[in-house]
C-alpha cells in the first residue's frame, strides 16, 4: 500500500473522556474536520530505550520509561480558524473577520483529541492522539506555486495513543 500526503485527513476536538470500542477512532472525535488540508504527517510512537549498567563485572539492563508520542504535520494554510484549536484566544473583530490573540496559557492548556485518517480504495488507518497538546505552531510559508503552509507539532502520552485499520 502506498500512501500519499494528500490522502491524510486530520480532525481536532476536545479530548475524549474514554475511547469507545463501538465506533471508529475517526467517528469518536467530534471536532473540526481538516480533510483535504493536510499535506504531510510524521508520527513517532516514542521510544522505550534500554541502557546497560556495568556493575562489578556484570551487565544489567535498565529499561527506560516510554517517551511521549509525537506528531508533526503540515497543513495548507487557508484561514486562521485552526489557530482557535491551538490555544490562541479569540477576540472581537470587525464584521467579516476572525481575530485571535497570542496568549500564555501555560498550566491551563486544553487537551485535544487529534485523529489522523489515511484512506485508500482498499483500506483505512486511523491514528488517535487523545489528551494531546499542540506544542509548536510553526511559521507560515508561502511557496513559489502560491500555496501557503503551516506546520504543527503535538504530543501525548503512550497510553493515550491508538491505531486501528480496516
Amino acid at each position: 500500500m502506498v500512501w500519499y500526503g494528500e490522502q491524510a485527513a486530520v480532525k481536532m476536538g476536545t479530548a475524549l473522556a474514554s475511547v469507545s470500542t463501538a465506533d471508529t477512532l475517526w467517528e469518536q472525535v467530534s471536532g473540526t474536520d481538516y480533510s483535504g488540508e493536510c499535506k504531510e504527517v510524521t508520527i513517532n510512537p516514542g521510544e522505550a530505550g534500554v541502557d546497560v549498567l556495568n556493575v562489578y563485572g556484570d551487565q544489567l539492563l535498565e529499561e527506560k520509561r516510554p517517551e511521549l508520542v509525537t506528531a508533526d504535520f503540515t497543513m495548507v494554510f487557508t484561514d486562521v480558524d485552526i489557530w482557535g484549536e491551538t490555544g490562541w484566544s479569540s477576540e472581537t473583530a470587525p464584521s467579516g473577520f476572525t481575530r485571535y490573540k497570542g496568549t500564555d496559557n501555560t498550566g491551563s492548556r486544553s487537551a485535544k483529541a487529534i485523529v489522523f485518517k489515511l484512506s485508500s480504495s482498499s483500506s483505512t488507518v486511523n491514528v488517535l492522539m487523545n489528551n494531546a497538546y499542540i506544542t509548536a505552531q510553526g511559521q507560515i510559508t508561502l511557496a513559489a506555486d502560491g500555496s501557503a503552509e503551516q506546520t504543527f507539532s503535538a504530543v501525548c502520552k503512550l497510553e493515550d495513543f491508538y491505531v486501528e485499520s480496516s
